[in-house]
């Protein structure tokens, strides 16, 4: 995980946990800014956020190149493949 940099003087990680497990998850959390859905693990979220990154970075290729396509039928076909990834997104 990257996070951007911060200064010192504005950083402050609370120690929250029964056992070093939790209290070590909750640092990621207060570090790495992850959002924990209801009813999923740690461990199943991250997997989910890496799978929506994947996805948006897919996205993303897809339409630039969509955008530099020059033959329509191969364009019309990347569009639907960009469209069929947002639908999952």
């Amino acid at each position: 995980m990257m996070t951007p940099w911060e200064k010192t003087e504005n950083i402050s990680i609370e120690l929250k946990g029964l056992d070093l497990d939790k209290v070590w998850e909750n640092i990621i959390i207060q570090i790495g800014g992850v959002n924990i859905d209801d009813g999923n693990t740690f461990d199943e979220q991250i997997v989910i956020d890496e799978r929506r990154a994947k996805l948006q970075k897919e996205i993303d290729r897809l339409e630039k190149l969509a955008r530099a396509e020059k033959q329509p039928k191969k364009k019309f076909e990347l569009v639907r493949k960009r469209q069929e990834l947002i639908k999952q997104l």
